[in-house]
Parts: structure tokens; C-alpha cells; sequence
């Protein structure tokens, strides 16, 4: 009886090992990884003030963007959205050291991975894995490519973005379009026009396409300034006054169609 007693409590054992190496074999073929000591199962956050983003972040080295594949991001217009609201996050600090900007890239499947792999290379993290120039012409590259600042010259639109192109010559009669990319534009101005290329409904988007290499800039993309004691916050990710937008739902209060900008709250 003993005997029969022990071999059933092997068996149940057994199949509980089985059970627990298939559980663990889906999880392998799905990409699920089982939660590590310390995680936790809380939703990450993605908080943001209403400023702009006025300066890049010091880079990763090369091989931690390769080892993590910033690039494959840069290339999935979710997981390279993420990048933009990550920066505009963390704002010119560069660091999440409160834990109040995981999730604007983590929400994204891809972007996860990268995040939790940036997380255990060196010194690096999510805001520094892509310049803004990176970004904007991964973005410009995609979405506005009729647009996008020297694609043809050598270079192309990085060299364009970090040095400009003397005798640049764009698709937009504007001479102000012309004489901004003489010489590189500041960062502010690249965050901004970045977030007008995402912002755009399809590829190619009169609209915010031409928005995001300088149209109308001193209306859509103006230089940034410190909030007034008091600005009226609102909930992630609605946009404040001059963020890009289609529709109201976009921004904190409302959307100027004309010029695909919200309005500043009050």
C-alpha cells in the first residue's frame, strides 16, 4: 500500500513538472518571459509637463543601439513614437529617476524589449538609444518622405538634420523653409517638427508633412517656454497648447484645424 501510495505521489509529480515545462515552452514560443524578483505587475507610467523638448540627451555607445536594436524600432512607427514620448518625459534631464516614464515607450511590444535591454547595457538608457535627428528622419524616411530634407544628397537627412545643406532646396515655395536649413536646427525645433511627422494621418500628409520641415513654424513650432505658475495640467498623452493634433480628443482643450495645433488650455 505504501509502495502504490508513493509511486502515485511520483506520478502526480511528475505530470506537474510536465505541466510546468509546457506552461514554460509556450511562454518561449510567445515571448512571454516569466516575471523576475523585484518586478512588478504594476502598469508603468508616462507622465509629461507642458514644455518641449529643448536639448538632446548624451547617446549610448554603438553597440548597446546594436545589441538592443534601437534601429529595429526606429522602423515600427509605435515603438519609435515610444522614443519621442519617452524624451518628452524625462524633458531635459535625460534620467527617469522618479519612474514616472517606463511606460511611454513600454506599452509597445517591441519598444519593451528594448527598453529592458537598454536597462542592462552600460550606462544606457532610452533616452539616450536615438538622437532627435535619428527619430525625426526614421520618421521622415516612413511618413513624409516627399518631404524629407536632403534625401537624395550625401548624407541625407541625418547630415541635413545635424549640419544643415547650404542651397537646400525643399518642396515648399517658403524662403523661411530655405533659410532655416542652411545650418542645423536648434533640438527644440527638431522635437517639435518630429512629433508633426508621427502626428501625420498617412504617408505623405500635406498637412503635418509640411508642418514638420518648417512650414508656418513661427506659428506651429514656436521657441519654448516655461509654463506660468499654475498651468492647467491634463491627463497623458492629450497635448497642450502647440502640440500637433487632428481632432480635440488630441488636446487638452482644443484642436486648431487650421493649423493642426491645439490650443492652449483656460
Amino acid at each position: 500500500m505504501a509502495g502504490r501510495s508513493w509511486s502515485r505521489i511520483l506520478a502526480a509529480g511528475g505530470a506537474v513538472l510536465l505541466s510546468l515545462n509546457a506552461v514554460a515552452g509556450c511562454n518561449s514560443v510567445l515571448g512571454i518571459e516569466p516575471a523576475e524578483l523585484g518586478e512588478t505587475s504594476e502598469p508603468l507610467s508616462c507622465n509629461w509637463l507642458p514644455t518641449s523638448i529643448n536639448n538632446d540627451c548624451p547617446t549610448c555607445d554603438e553597440y548597446c543601439a546594436k545589441d538592443c536594436k534601437v534601429e529595429e524600432c526606429l522602423n515600427d512607427p509605435e515603438c519609435r513614437n515610444g522614443f519621442w514620448e519617452y524624451r518628452k518625459c524625462v524633458g531635459d534631464g535625460c534620467t527617469d529617476s522618479d519612474g514616472q516614464c517606463g511606460g511611454c515607450i513600454s506599452k509597445n511590444a517591441r519598444g519593451a524589449q528594448v527598453a529592458k535591454c537598454l536597462k542592462g547595457c552600460g550606462n544606457c538608457d532610452v533616452a539616450g538609444a536615438a538622437s532627435l535627428c535619428q527619430g525625426y528622419c526614421a520618421c521622415m524616411h516612413a511618413q513624409c518622405s516627399d518631404n524629407e530634407p536632403n534625401a537624395g544628397g550625401e548624407g541625407g537627412c541625418l547630415t541635413a538634420c545635424m549640419r544643415g545643406i547650404s542651397g537646400l532646396v525643399l518642396p515648399l515655395p517658403d524662403p523661411k523653409v530655405s533659410a532655416l536649413w542652411q545650418t542645423a536646427p536648434a533640438s527644440w525645433q527638431i522635437g517639435c517638427f518630429w512629433k508633426h511627422c508621427e502626428t501625420a494621418l498617412h504617408p505623405n500628409d500635406d498637412f503635418h508633412c509640411n508642418h514638420a520641415i518648417g512650414d508656418q513654424i513661427d506659428l506651429v513650432c514656436q521657441k519654448p517656454t516655461p509654463p506660468p505658475p499654475g498651468a492647467t495640467l491634463c491627463e497623458y498623452p492629450k497635448g497642450y497648447g502647440n502640440a500637433p493634433c487632428n481632432t480635440d480628443k488630441d488636446c487638452c482643450a482644443t484642436c486648431n484645424s487650421t493649423l493642426g495645433i491645439c490650443r492652449a488650455p483656460g
